[in-house]
């Protein structure tokens, strides 16, 4: 138990200096038009911002206002692009699809994030 609150402790403060550097790049005051690049990790902030609804070990839940302002601010197109095999042992690509759905910026089928496929729609 005290293993798990320790680990939870540390990767809240990576959480935290990772936002603190988004903000120090002035990454927050730019929202990205779909031509952008996204070469300065803009797609962090939709993992760090939406983490409380992707992250595998939580239950499904509808994303917060929040959650769907960082999608609408930093695009789920940056956001594909910097997905890691690391990255995806942590977080559900299909809690980030469902989430971007959710949000109204839907991934369209055959969309590859990371390296997960997004599926035919049921």
């Amino acid at each position: 138990m005290a293993r798990t609150s320790l680990l939870f402790k540390f990767q809240s403060l990576g959480l935290a200096i990772l936002l603190l550097l988004l903000g120090c790049m002035g990454v927050t005051d730019n929202v990205p038009s779909e031509e952008d690049d996204c070469g300065d990790l803009r797609g962090l902030g939709v993992l760090l911002g939406c983490l409380n609804f992707i992250r595998k070990d939580r239950s499904q839940l509808p994303p917060s206002p929040e959650c769907c302002n960082y999608i609408k601010q930093f695009t789920m197109k940056c956001t594909c692009q910097i997905i890691t095999k690391e990255i995806e042992e942590t977080i559900s690509m299909e809690k980030l699809v469902y989430v971007a759905k959710s949000c109204g910026y839907p991934l369209s089928p055959g969309t590859k994030c990371g390296s997960y496929e997004v599926p035919p729609s049921s």
